[in-house]
């Protein structure tokens, strides 16, 4: 319904804009303390009961669950979309993704992309210093790594390491990832395992180096008819579950857990994503 759209809209206008106001005072205090790193972890077809600190009876998540006891745990929090183009696209910029050219899950191949024009938190954050990474699935356009469509690259992204859509053939050994517009060919382990250790990865060289951080680890393993055999989810969240703790605990050591806000955009299964 119309105001249940709005309302989405509404609130993930008001909270980017909020984050975009943060991210404008940075520069100023640069030169006082040391800034914060920015990690945004996002879980393709994790429902917001999926996890045990919002309530789920049988599922373990320890990581999360301490994160979120001293951070901050939303109970209400709006997507742009209930798929995952269009919602990618709309927390990467804070607009309509209707707006930033993606109206729908974009098929490979097909002759849609985010515009090159939109204005990303990444590019924000490139601009204020930051180092900046993502690592996972993308899918904010249909040609991935072709000159004809904008890249990771072009949202800002200093590193890259990801998929159009999901792991292929499978999320076991996949063959499809790519890094930085080279094809990385194929590849051992799980898909959520290897873009855990593509971001831990890039976060230590950055660490190493003194600086500052952003990094989008966007996991796709939740997908059940991909991976799961039992035709639900929940077997393979702990799995996942266990790959975000890794980064949990290798944290760079100026992150004070208790100081962060553990933000997962989570989104209900309304289509095949």
């Amino acid at each position: 319904d119309v105001s249940f759209a709005l309302g989405l809209y509404v609130g993930m206008k008001i909270f980017v804009r909020s984050l975009v106001f943060i991210l404008a005072c940075l520069p100023i205090h640069a030169k006082q303390e040391k800034r914060p790193n920015v990690v945004v972890v996002l879980c393709d077809d994790l429902g917001y009961g999926d996890l045990a600190c919002y309530g789920h009876p049988k599922i373990k998540t320890p990581h999360l669950d301490r994160m979120a006891k001293g951070g901050i745990r939303f109970t209400d929090f709006y997507s742009t979309a209930p798929v995952c183009s269009p919602s990618r696209v709309g927390l990467l910029t804070g607009r309509s993704p209707n707006r930033a050219g993606v109206y729908d899950w974009i098929p490979s191949g097909r002759g849609v992309h985010m515009r090159a024009s939109e204005v990303t938190i990444p590019t924000l954050l490139k601009k204020a210093g930051y180092a900046t990474c993502m690592s996972g699935k993308w899918h904010c356009n249909g040609k991935f790594n072709n000159p004809q469509q904008p890249q990771p690259d072009a949202a800002g992204f200093d590193h890259w390491f990801g998929t159009q859509n999901n792991a292929s053939p499978s999320h076991e050994n996949p063959k499809n990832f790519v890094r930085n517009g080279k094809a990385v060919g194929p590849l051992k382990g799980y898909s959520c395992q290897l873009v855990m250790d593509e971001a831990l990865g890039w976060l230590k060289k950055q660490q190493a180096k003194d600086a500052e951080q952003q990094a989008e680890i966007t996991n796709p393993v939740h997908h059940k008819s991909l991976l799961s055999g039992m035709g639900c989810a929940v077997s393979v969240v702990p799995e996942a579950h266990q790959q975000i703790g890794r980064h949990a605990h290798q944290l760079p050591e100026h992150i004070d857990l208790e100081q962060v806000g553990a933000r997962l955009q989570s989104k209900h299964r309304t289509a095949e994503d």
